[in-house]
């Protein structure tokens, strides 16, 4: 190999990455040359050069240029340190490159613990992919409240990026309610007219794919977070099992926006004016009043689930089994 100065190291160096950024195949440089300019240029301060000679050498194409161009041979501990020098650096793929190499338990590198540490970097630095699986994983494992809502918050993160897999998890939180939106909501302006509460919880049952009894219950102040609705514990329900809480997405923004005007309105009795609701029992007789005056279809209004669904919404590995196509589809792709 001859004597290189660090101008044409840099010089190769900058002509592999323009390589990569402009998706040509070649880069029409002996690999060795290649290897050795780009592992003089990463000894720096040169984070490209790092994350490009870390994925070379891990096995991990870079744009349309095969491993093979950048480096002679594989050498995955030696990649994936460089690819860790890159991720601290400011190349945030790099963490979700870590993940995958740690998390196969093929790869000479396999360790789960250190796979779920990459993982939640990736995740904490806005990439989609790994928002996704960190929160399929955090709610397959769930077994209480507060690990349903980290999980939940990190499915709303990547869907809210535009992934479809991290959506459909979400949905499969959210019992179906039958009927068309349009017909629902034109019942509910009609009842806002008279009973202005009890629009806002046929609203945010609708939205939420509430029972009559979450629906009538629900305390919409207490119960909003960022990505969507925390329903209970259920005071009415001496079940401790079946009263539990539930954490509930919200599918799209209209939902978090009837939620946020929810929590506003309930929260005047908060500051002592008065919503005039009452107590359940008086909650379900003004529900049975509106129903009869207004031939209000509750089956488009609240979900006849069983205990067992509900449930199975609440802890992870039940969840799991029923959404497990979906999950497994998240994971893997």
């Amino acid at each position: 190999m001859p004597s290189l100065d660090d101008e044409t190291s840099e010089l190769v160096a900058q002509a592999v990455l323009l390589a990569e950024q402009t998706n040509s195949p070649s880069v029409g440089i002996d690999a060795k040359l290649v290897e050795h300019c780009l592992e003089m240029r990463s000894g720096g301060t040169n984070q490209d050069a790092a994350y490009l000679l870390g994925r070379a050498l891990c096995g991990i194409a870079c744009g349309s240029l095969d491993p093979a161009q950048i480096a002679e041979g594989s050498n995955v501990r030696k990649g994936t340190a460089l690819l860790l020098r890159a991720a601290d650096g400011g190349h945030h793929d790099a963490w979700l490159h870590l993940y995958r190499l740690h998390a196969d338990h093929r790869s000479s590198v396999s360790n789960p613990q250190m796979a779920r540490y990459f993982l939640e970097k990736a995740a904490a630095n806005g990439t989609a992919e790994a928002q996704r699986k960190l929160g399929a994983l955090l709610l397959r494992e769930s077994d209480s409240l507060s690990h349903s809502e980290e999980a939940i918050h990190w499915l709303h993160r990547a869907a809210r990026q535009g992934d479809q897999l991290a959506k459909q998890l979400l949905e499969s939180l959210v019992l179906p309610l039958p009927g068309s939106d349009d017909d629902a909501w034109s019942v509910i302006e009609e009842v806002r007219l008279t009973e202005p509460s009890l629009a806002i919880r046929l609203q945010l049952s609708r939205r939420f794919g509430l029972t009559k009894l979450e629906a009538l219950c629900v305390d919409p102040c207490r119960g909003l977070r960022p990505w969507g609705l925390v329903v209970g514990p259920n005071p009415f329900i001496s079940q401790a099992r079946l009263a539990a809480a539930r954490a509930i997405p919200a599918l799209c923004d209209d939902a978090l926006t009837d939620l946020r005007r929810g929590a506003a309105f309930f929260d005047q009795d908060r500051q002592g004016e008065s919503t005039g609701e009452g107590d359940l029992r008086r909650r379900s007789l003004r529900l049975r009043r509106a129903s009869e005056r207004h031939h209000l279809d509750e089956t488009m209004f609240f979900s006849t689930a069983t205990s067992t669904t509900l449930d199975s919404l609440r802890h992870g590995p039940k969840w799991a089994f029923r959404a497990k196509e979906s999950l497994r589809l998240a994971l893997s792709a």
